[in-house]
């Protein structure tokens, strides 16, 4: 169990974001901390290793807000919001397996052990959640965190963080439901070890954030005649209950086609693996299909390694081409 302070002053609300990182990823920093300062003077924010782990060897760090902190907690939690969607940005920007939680804490200090530190030693302890927390300052005790550790990681150097965490928070980011679930697949992508998993999961991030199209009045008409004729089969109404379900889904557009037609919207110019990225994309999905089906591709020469690669370009190219 690992104890990290993050400092304590007057009484305003901060917030910090506890997030896990890609194993041998993440930035060539040597120091405990780094300061990242928003050009604007708006926002200054610090991220460091969790622990006592300098940013280069942790697998888990924590960005929280600097300065004197927030008048409200609404306030505070909007600002760790932006903040964490501006990191699941950055993960498609880069690249790279971030995995920012539920928001809830796993284990920690229970409440004996929390008024047992307050009263013996004037520490205030709160449980450190996997992902975005708001707190108070206690003006006369310091607060502490308290969760579970890990351990080592290597990479690249800050500039590219900050420059897109920075750019990230300037646009203010509002990440619908499916471009958060979107962002979420594809960050656990990398923590994913087996390419046939990853390439499974890779697709189900384009699957997540196409939008349902309806297929044409004469397809849906078809639709309607062959429900109609299923419920007066005289099959089992067990039976008939399952057939009208997956038949009301033919009335919308097949997930290949809407995914094909959003990223060829999206980033049609772009080649992956010689292919046109719309093609490259009905490739992988034809793959994923047989995967699911068979548990292997048709191809026994296929390099599902070499694949997904490209298919984690692709799909980080469509996640950051779509939110704005």
């Amino acid at each position: 169990m690992e104890v990290e302070s993050p400092g304590y002053g007057m009484s305003k609300f901060h917030f910090r974001v506890r997030f896990r990182i890609q194993q041998g990823w993440f930035l060539n920093v040597d120091s405990p901390t780094l300061e990242i300062r928003s050009p604007s003077g708006n926002m200054d924010y610090v991220l460091s290793g969790f622990g006592d782990a300098t940013i280069k060897e942790a697998e888990w760090l924590v960005l929280r807000s600097a300065g004197d902190g927030f008048s409200s907690e609404e306030e505070a939690h909007f600002a760790g919001r932006g903040a964490k969607n501006a990191i699941m940005w950055c993960g498609a920007r880069m690249r790279v397996g971030v995995d920012l939680g539920d928001d809830k804490p796993h284990g920690g200090a229970s409440d004996y052990l929390k008024e047992k530190v307050l009263r013996e030693d004037g520490i205030r302890l709160l449980n450190d959640p996997h992902g975005l927390v708001v707190y108070e300052d206690d003006p006369k005790h310091p607060t502490r965190f308290v969760s579970a550790s890990a351990a080592l990681q290597v990479g690249r150097t800050p500039s590219d963080f900050e420059e897109y965490f920075l750019e990230a928070m300037d646009m203010e980011l509002r990440l619908t439901d499916k471009e958060t679930l979107g962002l979420e697949l594809y960050g656990l992508s990398h923590f994913e070890s087996a390419p046939r998993a990853r390439l499974l999961t890779l697709v189900s991030v384009i699957e997540a954030v196409t939008e349902d199209t309806p297929r044409s009045a004469q397809a849906i008409e078809l639709v309607e005649e062959l429900i109609r004729f299923t419920r007066n089969s005289g099959l089992p109404k067990s039976e008939i209950d399952s057939l009208l379900g997956s038949l009301s889904w033919l009335k919308q557009d097949s997930i290949s086609r809407r995914g094909k037609a959003l990223v060829d919207e999206q980033i049609g110019q772009k080649e992956y693996d010689n292919k046109a990225a719309k093609n490259f994309f009905q490739y992988c999905y034809n793959v994923r299909s047989e995967l699911v089906h068979s548990g292997a591709p048709s191809d026994e020469s296929l390099d599902v390694g070499r694949l997904v690669t490209q298919l984690d370009q692709l799909v980080a190219d469509l996640m950051v081409a779509i939110i704005k």
